[in-house]
């Protein structure tokens, strides 16, 4: 203002008005010491509408934090879903062991099946090559019958005057008993008889008859003795019981003089029996017999 300008000065009641109209404002726009209120002044309803921006803000912020965290949870899921798939796979996928689920599963039908043809059904036919209900049957037509025990196959009674050493009078390849095997000298001229037995390829018995009289060595059993006019005979060698020594050792390979050895059950022979006789006359026979079972 310049020197010598004039000073407008208001009156009383403008400036009363003015002063009212002033603090009224001063009244809605209040100070930084007012508290947050969303009724109050200026400055509270700042306070008020920071503190509500900081709380959106904070939601805000956490609601980004469970996207994400769902976000990553998806992707996870979406990893889990599509490895899930892959080892599923499709109806598509070839045979394999080692493939997806429907590959697996393809893999043991076809095992499956192989199995089913090998095993066959009750209607095969007897096959040593076919499958294996044609293998049993054809392993029970192959053992049909054996192991059957047929009494009696094999007995003999005769005589001899071979003078060449020991000649096998009986050779049988399989198994089965033997009853008995016994030979006696036919005069009392003193002649000789022997026996050989070999069961299994081992010489179980070897003796020789060499009394002046009728002599029976080797094997009997109880129900070749019989009685005749108060004595008592052997079956088949026709030879009286009284002229018959029983010590000596058996079974034993050796050769032994004079004996006779009774026997209470069969000799059980798996593999092989073998009996053999020799005499030393030629013009005199000895007499011989032998018998027992043999499976078929």
């Amino acid at each position: 203002m310049a020197i010598g300008d004039k000073l407008y000065v208001a009156d009383k009641p403008t400036i009363d008005a003015t002063k009212g109209v002033v603090d009224n404002i001063n009244t809605n726009i209040g100070s930084n010491a007012d508290l947050s209120s969303s009724s109050g002044s200026v400055h509270a309803k700042l306070k008020e509408s920071r503190s509500a921006i900081t709380t959106v803000n904070n939601t805000a912020n956490t609601i980004n934090t469970n996207v994400s965290t769902a976000n990553t949870n998806i992707n996870i899921a979406n990893t889990n879903i599509n490895t899930i798939s892959t080892n599923i796979g499709s109806n598509a996928d070839a045979s394999s062991a080692t493939g997806s689920v429907h590959a697996k599963i393809k893999d043991v039908k076809t095992l499956l099946s192989t199995v089913n043809t090998n095993v066959g059904s009750n209607a095969d036919a007897s096959s040593a090559t076919g499958s294996v209900h044609g293998k049993l049957k054809d392993i029970k037509s192959a053992i049909s019958g054996v192991g059957t025990p047929r009494n009696d196959l094999f007995s003999y009674q005769g005589s001899t005057n071979n003078t060449n050493g020991l000649v096998t009078v009986l050779d049988v390849v399989g198994s089965g008993t033997l009853s008995h095997a016994c030979a006696r000298t036919y005069s009392s001229s003193g002649f000789t008889s022997s026996i050989r037995v070999t069961i299994d390829s081992q010489i179980v018995l070897y003796v020789s008859g060499s009394y002046s009289g009728p002599y029976l060595v080797g094997l009997i059993n109880p129900a070749m003795l019989y009685v005749s006019d108060n004595n008592t005979f052997v079956h088949n060698v026709g030879l009286v019981v009284s002229s018959i020594i029983y010590d000596g050792l058996f079974p034993h390979s050796a050769e032994q003089s004079n004996k006779l050895f009774i026997l209470h059950s069969p000799l059980v022979f798996k593999s092989n029996l073998k009996i053999e006789i020799n005499y030393n006359s030629s013009t005199v026979h000895c007499r011989y017999a032998y018998g027992g079972t043999i499976n078929r």
